[in-house]
């Protein structure tokens, strides 16, 4: 919610709303760019050409759906994942569980990470009690924003559950 409260306090400069918003997705895609290029030199080192080659793709398929892109809250969702995955690669796994909450917060669809981290996690990890740990202090992290969320701004959870559970599936957000 805050995300689309930040462009509202300045909405009523220039075009309004819709500027800031994408404005807004436009900082978000440079964040999804920038993560990109981090996690494909973390991925590739000393393979500079790779990670240039996944930084021209993204720029290129965000220049084709640009208009798409800006106007929806998607990029946001992605940017979460993403950092995610760059915490994770860097073995912060508790930020990176944190993290994909904010996302699911966003949109659903980041939830159907934690299942993969947790996994990831524990293959990697020596001892099961890191894991639980770790997602143990995300879940009260998550729990916690959910409760100060729904103290905020509660009546528009209630509006935003009843506008949802009406609307069915979007098959771009999928």
């Amino acid at each position: 919610l805050p995300f689309f409260v930040m462009p509202a306090l300045v909405g009523g400069v220039g075009n309004g709303y819709a500027l800031f918003y994408r404005i807004l997705m436009l900082l978000f895609d440079i964040g999804c760019l920038l993560l990109i290029s981090s996690t494909g030199k973390r991925l590739f080192p000393g393979q500079n050409r790779k990670v240039l080659f996944a930084a021209i793709s993204y720029l290129a398929l965000t220049a084709i759906s640009f208009q798409v892109l800006y106007d929806r809250f998607d990029i946001a969702a992605a940017f979460f994942i993403m950092l995610a995955i760059h915490l994770a690669l860097r073995g912060r796994w508790p930020w990176a569980y944190l993290v994909i909450w904010l996302g699911a917060f966003i949109k659903v669809f980041p939830a159907i990470l934690f299942p993969i981290f947790i996994m990831i996690q524990a293959s990697s990890e020596k001892r099961i009690s890191s894991v639980v740990r770790d997602f143990g202090m995300a879940l009260t992290g998550g729990i916690i924003m959910l409760i100060g969320s729904i103290s905020i701004f509660g009546d528009w959870w209630g509006y935003m559950l009843e506008y949802h559970g009406r609307r069915g599936i979007q098959i771009e957000s999928v």
